[in-house]
């Protein structure tokens, strides 16, 4: 069996918190299958503080409970998180300059894993499409 690296952005990670986000079943099962298989799930450390800050601004809102912070916490123990490094960040700044900020670490952080990085999961279309020019293949379950 080979193992897979795959990376997973914030975008398609959110979509496993929010059962009522299109996507949401789909994401899940495709997390589910890669664990199962042995993959390695990897992300940015970025992944850790924006997702926590969607939860918790969810909560905040009254549109969530703490169990929903408590539950994004165990989940992100399924990933390899990255921090971005000086090196990381200084390759993030010269990435296309159409995509956001925090999309470029991710992007950055995802292409610092080749030749081991075999999928990105995203939805995010700007940064599907420059991973996809850079030769790595991008799911959105």
């Amino acid at each position: 069996m080979v193992i897979a690296t795959i990376y997973v952005d914030t975008s398609a990670f959110l979509k496993v918190l929010f059962s009522d986000e299109a996507g949401h079943a789909a994401m899940v099962s495709f997390l589910d299958q890669a664990k199962r298989q042995g993959h390695r799930l990897v992300s940015s450390r970025l992944l850790k503080v924006e997702a926590l800050r969607v939860v918790r601004r969810q909560v905040n809102e009254g549109r969530a409970t703490q169990a929903l912070v408590d539950q994004t916490l165990v989940s992100l123990r399924a990933f390899d998180l990255i921090s971005p490094t000086p090196m990381l960040l200084d390759q993030a700044a010269f990435l296309e300059p159409t995509i956001k900020t925090l999309d470029a670490i991710h992007a950055a952080t995802a292409l610092a894993l080749r030749p081991d990085l075999t999928q990105a999961a995203t939805y995010d279309s700007p940064l599907q499409d420059l991973l996809a020019a850079q030769g790595i293949a991008t799911v959105a379950p």
